[in-house]
Order: structure tokens, then C-alpha cells, then sequence
């Protein structure tokens, strides 16, 4: 989720609104700059919408009111089925994304359940030379109402990875990364994309 995410992806945008079919393979990231996932996020829907509630700490354990995101829809956009792997060390703006993208209509998440980590975490003194870390907002979904921080979002298709061939596959160079036969999760992903394109043919 880096700040330039958003420059990286725009090249690209006619060849992702023209594609069959989508993998995001968020697996592994553990956040960053949370503007870039919804700026892509918001190509996938076709009104605005609501999908997060938010609120931010203001210190001595209390938290301001709860606020409702809103991703207003981007032209061109993207219809593709997304099927979005990911796992439990997903944590901050990667899960804000996560949430994000599985609101959409035509996208399905796979793996194992997010980390459960709001994120920018703060430090903040308890007694003196002691400091805890805690993040510095909540967020919850509004779909099921429940937090992300502590609980994680739990993909729709649980998938459990295959970790030895796992660790294998991303210690490849990713031009060379040739085990994805080897990888349920990606694998449970391209069986749903090729079954909504029967579909839809």
C-alpha cells in the first residue's frame, strides 16, 4: 500500500477494465497509505457507498463519534469478477482495503482471516518509563457491524495455504514464480473467476 500505488496502477487501467477476470493477491501486506486502495476500489461500484465506520483516539482511553467512509464511484469501472486473496498478516489500510473491495458487487475474498490490526499505532505512556502501543482509529464494517481491530475480516471462501509452498512461492523472483499450481488459495481464486465466466460468458 505505498503512496505511489495509485501513479503504478493508472497505465494500466484500460487493460484492467478490458480484463475476463481480476486476482489481487493482498497476502503478506500489512498496510501503508490507505488512499491509493480506495482511489481503486471505488472503480468497482456503481453508486456511492458506504462500507467502513470510523473513529479516531483522542487519548486517555477515549475515542471520538463514529463517521461513515463514502467511495464515490470513478470512471472507468472495472467489472470484472476480483477475487482477492488474503491472509492474517493483512493488517491496517490493507484491511480498509480488503473491506473495500469485498463490498464490491463481483468480488469474492479467499484465505484465512485478516490480522485484526487498525493501525498507525501510537505510543502512549502508562507509568512512568512504560508505553503502550494502540492504534490510533477504529474501524468496523458496516455490512455485519463488527470491528476490524482484535477480530479481523474473515474471507467469504476460507482456504487454508499450503505454507511450505507458500514461503516457496514468494521467496521467487516474480518473474519466475511458476508454483502457482501449488497454491490453493490463488487456485480456489481462478476456479470462482472461470465459473462467473461461464456464467457470464
Amino acid at each position: 500500500m505505498s503512496n505511489d500505488l495509485q501513479q503504478q496502477i493508472q497505465p494500466h487501467m484500460s487493460e484492467i477494465t478490458h480484463a475476463k477476470g481480476l486476482v489481487f493477491d493482498l497476502r503478506n501486506n500489512s498496510g501503508g497509505n490507505s488512499a491509493p486502495g480506495s482511489w481503486f476500489a471505488s472503480h468497482l461500484y456503481d453508486k456511492p457507498t458506504s462500507v467502513l465506520q470510523f473513529r479516531l483516539y483522542s487519548g486517555n482511553n477515549q475515542f471520538g463519534a463514529w463517521e461513515k467512509d463514502l467511495l464515490a464511484p470513478i470512471q472507468p469501472r472495472i467489472v470484472a469478477p476480483t477475487a482477492v486473496l488474503i491472509n492474517g498478516e493483512n493488517a491496517s489500510s490493507a484491511e480498509m482495503f480488503i473491506a473495500h473491495l469485498e463490498a464490491a458487487p463481483n468480488v469474492r475474498t479467499f484465505g484465512t482471516r485478516s490480522m485484526g490490526a487498525d493501525g498507525h499505532p501510537q505510543l502512549y505512556p502508562v507509568i512512568s518509563g512504560v508505553q503502550v502501543q494502540i492504534s490510533s482509529w477504529q474501524e468496523r464494517v458496516l455490512k455485519t457491524g463488527q470491528p476490524i481491530e482484535q477480530v479481523g475480516i474473515a474471507p467469504q471462501q476460507p482456504v487454508e495455504e499450503n505454507m511450505p509452498d507458500f514461503c516457496k512461492y514468494l521467496a521467487l523472483p516474480e518473474q519466475g514464480r511458476d508454483l502457482s499450481s501449488e497454491d490453493d488459495v490463488l487456485q480456489a481464486g481462478i476456479q470462482w473467476i472461470l465459473s462467473e465466466e461461464r456464467k457470464n460468458p
